[in-house]
């Protein structure tokens, strides 16, 4: 019996020292004082702003954000809230910042109909229809703001149709489109809407498909 048990506490010990020293750190301070109030409050956090990921600033000052699923525990260090989760297969430790409320889209296929359907089809789908009927005998000027991956402006669909076209990302009045889908909206909504309605394309997605506009406090 107790030889059994010797050899169980020797195998967690030669556990133990083999983990980084991170994970250490993180089995201590979950046993210390991991605060399940504390966790819980920080996912209603996240819920509110609705995302499921919380920055995070590491010990080398880099920031990095972590998914509801991957965080493990919370506590408090030196009154600043401190967060234990798992990312790319290692376990990490860092203070926690706030909600990350960088929105980001889909550039693969999902983003595209099995089906191919006509322009008219789409516009029909998302409300253009009443739009047209609403706007096609009025005078002056419709404006639709379009903020997505940005605008190809020399589309033959889009001619006299831009007005005052403005990159969030690049901070001017280019905002040439990255994944195609911004033209593919622009197209949809200057097929289904007459000659009065101008589109106002505006980049807010960068390469990464993070919105842009966003600053760290």
């Amino acid at each position: 019996m107790w030889k059994k048990l010797a050899a169980i506490l020797i195998a967690l010990v030669i556990q133990t020292a083999g983990l980084p020293a991170a994970a250490q750190e993180l089995a201590g301070t979950q046993g210390r004082g991991a605060d399940g109030p504390l966790l819980q409050s920080i996912v209603m956090e996240l819920e509110d702003a609705r995302t499921t990921r919380a920055l995070v600033e590491m010990p080398s000052g880099e920031v990095v954000a972590a998914d509801r699923a991957d965080i493990t525990g919370a506590w408090l260090r030196n009154g600043q809230v401190w967060l234990s989760f798992c990312k790319d297969g290692a376990w990490l430790t860092g203070r926690y910042m706030e909600p990350d409320r960088i929105r980001h889209f889909d550039a693969g296929g999902g983003n595209l109909s099995p089906d191919a359907i006509y322009a008219s089809e789409a516009g029909d789908a998302i409300g253009l229809d009443r739009l047209a009927e609403m706007v096609q005998d009025r005078d002056g000027t419709v404006i639709i703001a379009l903020m997505d991956t940005g605008t190809d402006l020399s589309h033959p669909w889009l001619r006299d149709r831009i007005v005052s076209p403005y990159d969030a990302v690049e901070d001017d009045h280019n905002p040439q489109d990255l994944f195609g889908h911004g033209t593919h909206i622009a197209g949809i909504i200057a097929q289904n809407t007459p000659g009065n309605v101008r589109i106002m394309p505006i980049r807010v997605f960068d390469e990464k498909r993070g919105r842009a506009g966003f600053h760290h406090c």
